[in-house]
């Protein structure tokens, strides 16, 4: 049977703070960090390469969270370790701290700088059957005001209406989440959520990665020969060579399939294999004002569409660079998208499209307001980029690779 505790289904006193802490507090742990691009390799002389790892804006899956950070996480544990001395004072089980439930309380912290209420700002109840994919029972403890995790318990055991969802007979784990709003009433707010054996909501936690965990990760991994010449070294899996991080893979497509020499493209993806972002790796050419190039290439394309598809697509362009004309005009043909993230690819018309980069000499490779891409090799004998564009409202990005033919 599905269970609301009493004290929720008859609303909770919404507990207030009572003091505040210093500005030295844990900070927000749910932001999300990553940048476009690389630092613009320095400019080198004709014929000469800079080896360089493009990693595109990171994107978390839908629904879910960074991890908190060191300092939260101990006042987090806090919480979770005096609850569990509450309980067992009063003879009954502790709780299990749970990811799952962490993660919608930490959404449920943020709400509550927003609407300090068991309402959510979007006006539904924080029991709303769209947040759970199943649920026996459920209970909900906010507060606000309180720096740390042992102050914030306390309060909540001070609390009569607070105190008895803490000792909840049948809850079995327990979430907890904490947001820091500098500028709102009660700057720290706190959330406990509890549940049972089968409480399960549609959000996670995910540890954090940022552009900088990818280049080191592949930087490790690649080296140059003395013709500029890229080689990976990791292992193959599904066709791809994966390199793994804590919570997420970076699986690069295997130079050899496709007859690259000096770079190759890839892809970032959570555990569970949802697209976060684009790498381009390689040795980048850098010409100079005066380099003068005529070149068609042709390659491949990979990447996705709002993060539920993958895509495939076949890479044209042609490189017009002199003194008075610096474009590139790329071509993307022949689209397929998948079913799903591992689904059938199918044909997908809609996906083609054509853009026209000019070049930025500050940072080296060619720009458009919708994609960026470098030269690779000592001759440019091969081109890379990537795109981000919008599909009938959703976001289609990817990476690109291409080889000179003429």
């Amino acid at each position: 049977m599905k269970k609301i505790s009493y004290c929720l289904l008859f609303g909770i006193a919404v507990l207030h703070g009572c003091g505040s802490g210093s500005d030295g507090s844990p900070k927000n742990l749910t932001s999300q960090t990553g940048h476009s691009e690389s630092p613009a390799p320095k400019r080198v002389t004709l014929g000469k390469v800079t080896p360089t790892i493009v990693v595109s804006s990171i994107k978390l899956p839908a629904n879910r969270l960074f991890r908190p950070n060191a300092q939260v996480q101990k006042e987090i544990n806090t919480i979770v370790k005096r609850t569990n001395e509450y309980r067992k004072a009063k003879g009954l089980p502790t709780l299990k701290l749970d990811d799952n439930l962490s993660a919608y309380a930490s959404i449920r912290a943020r709400e509550a700088a927003q609407k300090f209420a068991h309402q959510r700002p979007n006006g539904k109840r924080f029991s709303d059957p769209s947040v759970f994919k199943e649920w026996d029972v459920i209970g909900e403890n906010i507060a606000g005001g309180k720096r740390t995790g042992d102050e914030t318990a306390t309060q909540w055991k001070k609390s009569p209406p607070h105190y008895k969802n803490m000792l909840g007979k049948d809850y079995t784990r327990i979430g907890v989440g904490y947001f820091y709003a500098p500028e709102e009433k009660y700057r720290f707010y706190w959330t406990q959520f509890f549940g049972g054996d089968k409480t399960q909501t549609i959000y996670d936690l995910i540890t954090p990665i940022d552009a900088n965990d990818v280049e080191n990760a592949v930087g490790k991994r690649t080296r140059y020969n003395s013709k500029h010449q890229l080689t990976v070294s990791a292992p193959t899996h599904k066709g791809k060579q994966v390199i793994q991080l804590d919570g997420h893979s970076i699986s690069l497509q295997p130079m050899n399939d496709h007859d690259w020499s000096y770079q190759t493209i890839g892809e970032v993806a959570s555990d569970d294999g949802v697209p976060e972002a684009y790498v381009n790796v390689g040795q980048a050419f850098n010409p100079e004002k005066t380099s003068q190039l005529r070149a068609h290439y042709q390659g491949k394309a990979i990447g996705d569409v709002g993060q539920h598809s993958r895509t495939l697509a076949d890479m044209s362009a042609e490189v017009d660079f002199n003194a008075k004309r610096k474009t590139l005009s790329l071509k993307l043909s022949n689209s397929k998208m998948s079913k799903g993230l591992s689904g059938a690819y199918h044909n997908k018309p809609n996906l083609d499209f054509s853009d026209q980069l000019t070049w930025n000499s500050t940072r080296q490779h060619f720009e458009s307001r919708t994609g960026t891409a470098r030269l690779y090799g000592d001759k440019a004998q091969e081109l890379g980029g990537q795109f981000k564009r919008n599909v009938n409202r959703e976001s289609y990005r990817g990476a690109y690779a291409g080889k000179r033919t003429k």
